[in-house]
């Protein structure tokens, strides 16, 4: 091959390098654009970014502090329960609506643990045909609302002294238990850096 041949070869090799050199860095700007709005600052972004990785953090939280409370009541430590409450709080349970944190642990150390309640709520689990649960968090990052689906263990201890009665607790039952689905409305305050349940409601769905 001649010389002025091969010295052409090489200036059409770099000149063909440069240009898909020059598209590469054409594609990574483009894509660099998506990832960032130019009417935003390097701060904006990552605050923006922060803010969405709080958010996520709190979500987590209050699905947390939820399984807590099922649990709690699922292994009947009723003296634990109302600490997950703000001392404002408001809850309607089991037919009852108690008011402050003292209403709670009323509810739970008295009526449930002396089993004195008509329809307590003694285990929970998910079924799959159930609608997803609905989280939202406010932009201050102090209040959030949620909607968690359960089913629902009601057991109802039998009362009375009718002959029935006293012939079912005979043969070794107190209670009749049925699985109901129903859902949970609840409303969180973060108090001290923690959230706390602010409101409760269950209701049959």
């Amino acid at each position: 091959m001649k010389k002025n041949e091969i010295n052409e070869n090489r200036r059409s090799f770099f000149l063909k390098g440069s240009v898909a050199l020059g598209a590469g860095l054409v594609s990574a700007s483009a894509g660099a654009a998506t990832l960032f709005d130019s009417s935003q600052t390097v701060q904006e972004h990552m605050d923006q970014l922060q803010q969405k990785l709080s958010s996520m953090e709190d979500r987590e939280a209050l699905k947390h502090l939820h399984l807590t409370f099922t649990t709690l009541i699922e292994n009947r430590a009723y003296d634990s329960v109302a600490e997950l409450f703000s001392e404002d709080a408001v809850v309607e349970l089991s037919g009852k609506k108690l008011v402050g944190k003292a209403g709670v642990k009323k509810l739970f150390m008295d009526e449930y643990k002396g089993q004195k309640i008509s329809a307590m709520h003694t285990a929970h689990r998910r079924d799959q045909s159930q609608k997803q649960d609905q989280i939202s968090v406010n932009k201050d990052s102090k209040h959030a609302y949620a909607r968690f689906y359960n089913q629902v263990l009601i057991c109802k201890p039998i009362r009375g002294q009718s002959v029935l009665a006293e012939m079912t607790r005979q043969q070794g039952m107190t209670a009749q238990s049925y699985w109901e689905n129903g859902c949970y409305d609840i409303a969180f305050t973060r108090i001290n850096a923690r959230w706390r349940i602010s409101e409760l409601r269950y209701k049959k769905v």
